[in-house]
């Protein structure tokens, strides 16, 4: 409920009082818990005799009850811009680059010292592939192409100043994880220090960083159970932990406000779950799974997380359906909220 004033305005302003929300009667929502918010803002609205408007600047208060029990409140802002107009960040355009490389699956990002790193596997070949973005995703340039192969897409991290990739071998299922040496300006030269592991599987793996500690996770060859490990040097992993959930897909792995999160696509349904991964910081190693929230939407592939300002965002491609979509939590994985779903597609 609200109030709409017509008029050319130039700013707007609100005043009200956070509520105290406690859990009310009525069930919760697919997302987990219970959301309200009260906002101020201009533009974005439509309804008789109004032309209504694709922009809209608004921010306001969220109120979260979570499942567990927990009331907490999120302050909140957005800018959408009106549709055909490309935005600008900082002087950097947020249009999509499209590459001229290829791959046949999926690719991996991550972010070291200010450059953005992207790995792929190579199409019509199995050779891996490493390029760097110096200008924020803009171009990636000074590609690398390692003499190592794979069936499935890369993982990469950054982890401790250094720079992680990580892979299913070619011709077996053995897991193996590599540092990527770096020149003096950051281009990517070649692999360091590769480990693989006795075990394996069958997908992609995935790789996250928290406190210093690199941390993969993959689904077994055999079996569709979720195995998570730990490493302190990149070198030597140990205190694997093997978890009664399941799925036919990679999962993601991302670390956010000091925690561990892991989210899958479920076997049967093909819904959405995002948990943590507890761990002893003390040891750097995962102790297990837990507050696991099954979301509402699906997805035909695995899905990808990562973290800013504090905020967790889960993306995932459709299913019976190619779009990409985007969703945010506020609360470490209590729900999630904002989706998005974008014209662009991938079958991965």
């Amino acid at each position: 409920a609200g109030s709409v004033i017509k008029g050319s305005w130039k700013s707007a302003t609100g005043r009200w009082t956070v509520p105290t929300v406690r859990k009310p009667p009525e069930a919760q929502g697919n997302e987990g818990g219970w959301n309200s918010s009260s906002w101020v803002g201009m533009d974005g609205f439509t309804g008789p005799g109004y032309k209504g408007s694709t922009d809209v600047l608004q921010a306001g208060v969220e109120q979260v009850f979570s499942a567990r029990g927990q009331a907490s409140y999120i302050a909140w802002f957005e800018w959408f811009v009106p549709a055909g107009v490309q935005g600008t960040i900082n002087g950097i355009s947020a249009g999509k680059v499209v590459l001229g490389e290829q791959s046949p699956f999926q690719p991996a990002l991550a972010s070291l010292n200010g450059r953005l790193y992207l790995a792929w596997r190579g199409d019509g070949n199995d050779q891996l592939n490493i390029s760097v973005s110096f200008d924020n995703g803009r171009s990636f340039v000074n590609k690398w192409v390692g003499g190592d192969t794979s069936t499935a897409a890369p993982a990469l991290c950054a982890n401790a100043g250094s720079l992680f990739l990580s892979w299913k071998g070619d011709g077996n299922d053995n897991i193996n994880v590599a540092q990527v040496a770096l020149n003096p300006n950051g281009a990517p030269t070649g692999l360091i220090n590769k480990v693989t592991l006795g075990d394996q599987t069958p997908t992609s793996p995935a790789l996250a960083s928290l406190d210093n500690v690199l941390y993969l996770a993959w689904k077994g060859d055999g079996n569709d159970n979720l195995n998570v490990i730990s490493s302190d040097d990149g070198r030597t992993f140990g205190g694997k932990i093997t978890s009664g959930e399941t799925s036919p897909y990679t999962p993601a792995l991302v670390a956010n406000n000091g925690q561990l999160f892991i989210a899958w696509t479920g076997n049967g349904a093909n819904q959405l779950n995002v948990a943590v991964v507890d761990t002893d910081l003390s040891q750097g190693v995962a102790l297990g799974i837990s507050r696991k929230v099954v979301l509402g939407e699906t997805s035909s592939a695995g899905p990808s997380l990562a973290a800013l300002n504090g905020y967790l965002f889960l993306s995932w491609k459709g299913s019976g359906n190619d779009n990409l979509n985007v969703a945010v939590s506020l609360n470490n994985a209590g729900g999630f909220t904002g989706k998005m779903v974008s014209g662009e597609t991938s079958p991965r």
